[in-house]
């Protein structure tokens, strides 16, 4: 390398520079120099000379300059990819100076947001902003990018560790058949790179099955289960096959019965990856159906876990393969590491495994995104609405028509699973009547649940079309194909998933499928139904913006409350509005699947959801509370509703309903908390408003009492039809 080290490399530096034309062409010298030690000034002059030379600087002497920290002029500009892009005008910030961490959030976002990013880029990057002081973010951009850049870690290890201890717990414990030490180590980044610091605790060598069958005393929100293809059986070739691939069943049987017995205990969800496709074949091309093949044996282990997962909500399957899909198959295993220590994965794989636990934990704590806000002009369709019109829009069933049409049925596939598609374009008002007048088109207008097509900054649309349908900000997922619209939507609404969405049509359909915030961890019936519940929605609007008063609006609901206790099938509904609920809520008690069903199994504890209906259609399950009877004294310990239906008496009706069935089990006084938080100020007056007597703080909680002894008319409205149901 070339560098700066004496008065004789000083001149032919100064040579080599003044001779860029030549050393570009001739592809010599240029490459050996450390750019990093060459001044500003003499990059510009080099660059000014190429130009007036007519040579347009390649892009890997741009990308040298780059990593080396220059900044380029705006002429280079377009030359640069979006992720060198974004380096430069990092690049440009720093060199400036003054800029403030709050003032790099956006760019640093920018680099976050893109995948399969140049590791030399994130490492450049993250050099910049540690030789500034801007501790956080280099630690933020390190660890979304420590996958393909792990040894950048290193540089800012006391950064990342400040940045973990403002984290989130999340207590794991992890158990597999063979050794995890490596597993482990790649768990902690992963997780803190969806936000949680990860404390956690491994099982003995080789007990995964044990641990199932007898957990140990520690506390965990989490058991994480690393399988891998000769932990459930290691073929013994002096058997015979029948009996070898009886013992196989039977293995298969007895692990399949420790993860349900494991599931059943309330100790909370096991995550669990299935084994691999083997490459190699113990059976060659029999391998897939004889009973001594491994694909076989794969395969009977993997259709297993999928029928556990499949009925029991507390196993979460991850799919390996999947989680693989950027590695050659000959690189999922590294055979010194196996002979050497058990270690059953390559270095790579196994950091791609510890990706995928760590975005389902995510998921299941988090919630999948709800709505993806979607551009219009060559993002939905190719051409712009304004210009060309409606017949020179670009979706057919020929190329590039065809990648188009296929980008919209994956959006039609997101909305069966419960995601709302909404519009966000830059166009006329009447861009929207496309999708009626347009022959090409799949989407319809009655898909999306709302719309904001006008000329405004679409960071204050989304706002607006958040406050419209009740959600936050952090549930939207931003489509654009305009890198500015990103960048925009980054710097304005933090709180917005904005992706990086591929230049080419023809690689976003698939694009779409693997994005990960739209994975559901489950389905429930209300997520299968969310957008017709928000068409509905529309119609009621309308029946509240005719009524001439409250009452008569809510008459003309004809609302009906039906109540039932949870059960194993409402489990999952329950734990997800408790996971997800966040502005009515009372207490924000984060209750999951194992929680809810320890509760089920208490005599002491009440467990109750609420259906809405109406005359347009079923709100689904939309309130519950949990509550706790000891003798006289009751405490109602969480209490949380879908803001789809706040404001038609439900709350209230609902929370009558619920006294009455604890002064049923005994009840005479009844406490409820409210603790604030930064989502939940709606609720801050509910108890009062029902009627409740405050009785005092403790802390932060405000604590309310209702008198079950003193005869007053219980919260509710004659309005609503309430009906419990007392089925299975």
């Amino acid at each position: 390398m070339l560098a700066r080290t004496s008065p004789s490399l000083d001149g032919l530096i100064e040579a080599v520079m003044e001779n860029a034309a030549l050393c570009i062409n001739e592809r010599t010298l240029l490459q050996g120099v450390d750019w990093s030690r060459v001044r500003p000034d003499k990059v510009a002059d080099m660059l000014t000379r190429l130009a007036a030379d007519g040579v347009r600087a390649p892009m890997w002497l741009l990308k040298s300059l780059l990593v080396a920290g220059h900044s380029l002029p705006i002429s280079e500009n377009p030359a640069l990819d979006p992720s060198l892009h974004a380096l430069n005008s990092l690049n440009s910030l720093l060199r400036r100076g003054g800029v403030s961490e709050n003032g790099m959030d956006a760019l640093v976002e920018d680099l976050i947001a893109r995948e399969n990013i140049d590791p030399e880029i994130v490492v450049a990057g993250v050099r910049q902003l540690a030789a500034l002081q801007m501790g956080s973010l280099a630690a933020r951009l390190a660890l979304s990018h420590w996958r393909t850049a792990p040894q950048i870690l290193r540089s800012v290890s006391d950064d990342v560790t400040r940045l973990l201890e403002s984290l989130p717990e999340a207590r794991l414990r992890v158990a597999s058949f063979s050794t995890t030490h490596s597993f482990i180590a790649d768990l902690a980044h992963a997780f803190a790179a969806v936000g949680f610091r990860a404390a956690m605790t491994q099982a003995e060598y080789g007990q995964a099955l044990a641990e199932l069958m007898k957990p140990g005393e520690q506390e965990r929100d989490a058991l994480l289960v690393l399988l891998d293809p000769e932990g459930l059986h290691a073929p013994d070739w002096r058997r015979e096959t029948a009996k070898s691939h009886e013992l196989l069943l039977q293995r298969i049987d007895l692990f399949s019965g420790a993860i349900e017995h494991y599931a059943g205990q309330g100790r909370g969800p096991v995550l669990i990856n299935t084994v691999p496709v083997t490459i190699d074949p113990t059976m060659g091309l029999l391998d897939s159906y004889h009973p001594d093949g491994a694909a076989h044996g794969v395969q009977l282990i993997n259709q297993r876990l999928a029928e556990i997962a499949r009925s029991n909500n507390q196993v979460i399957l991850i799919d390996a393969s999947r989680a693989f899909a950027r590695l050659e198959p000959r690189q999922w295993v590294d055979p010194k590491l196996w002979y050497y220590g058990r270690l059953p994965y390559s270095a790579n794989a196994t950091r791609a495994l510890a990706v995928a636990f760590s975005g389902a934990y995510r998921t299941l704590k988090k919630g999948t995104a709800k709505v993806l806000a979607l551009d219009m002009d060559n993002t939905l369709w190719g051409g712009i609405f304004g210009e060309d019109g409606v017949g020179q829009l670009v979706c057919d069933d020929e190329f590039p028509g065809n990648a188009f049409k296929a980008f919209q049925h994956e959006c039609l596939r997101l909305r069966s699973q419960g995601m709302l598609l909404t519009v966000l374009s830059k166009n006329n008002p009447d861009a929207i009547d496309a999708f009626k007048d347009h022959p090409g088109m799949l989407l319809k207008q009655d898909d999306f649940v709302a719309s904001r097509i006008n000329w405004e900054p679409k960071p204050n649309n989304v706002r607006q079309m958040a406050e419209e349908l009740n959600l936050g900000l952090d549930s939207f997922v931003f489509l654009d194909d305009s890198p500015h619209e990103r960048a925009a939507m980054r710097r304005m609404c933090p709180e917005v998933i904005v992706p990086e969405m591929p230049d080419d049509p023809a690689a976003r359909p698939l694009w779409l499928r693997a994005l990960a915030v739209t994975w559901p961890v489950r389905l429930t019936d209300e997520d299968l139904r969310r957008s017709d519940m928000y068409a509905a929605e529309r119609h009621r609007n309308v029946v509240r913006e005719r009524a001439v008063s409250f009452d008569d609006y809510l008459s003309d609901l004809e609302q009906t409350l039906v109540i039932q206790k949870v059960g194993p099938a409402s489990v999952a509904r329950a734990a997800q509005m408790h996971l997800r609920t966040n502005q009515f809520n009372l207490t924000t008690e984060r209750y999951d699947d194992a929680a809810i069903t320890g509760m089920m199994k208490d005599d002491r504890c009440v467990v109750v959801l609420g259906r809405a209906l109406d005359k347009f259609g079923d709100h689904g399950l939309v309130i519950c509370a949990t509550a706790r009877v000891d003798g006289e004294q009751a405490v109602i310990q969480s209490l949380l509703m879908s803001c789809r239906v706040i404001g038609r008496m439900v709350e209230q009706t609902f929370l009558g309903e619920l006294l009455r069935s604890l002064a049923g089990r005994g009840a005479r006084h009844v406490k409820g908390a409210y603790i604030p938080t930064k989502k939940n100020g709606l609720v801050k007056d509910f108890y009062q408003g029902a009627g409740f007597t405050h009785l005092g703080s403790e802390g932060q909680r405000e604590i309310w009492g209702w008198d079950l002894t003193d005869g007053r008319p219980l919260p509710g409205s004659n309005l609503i039809t309430i009906r419990w149901d007392t089925g299975p």
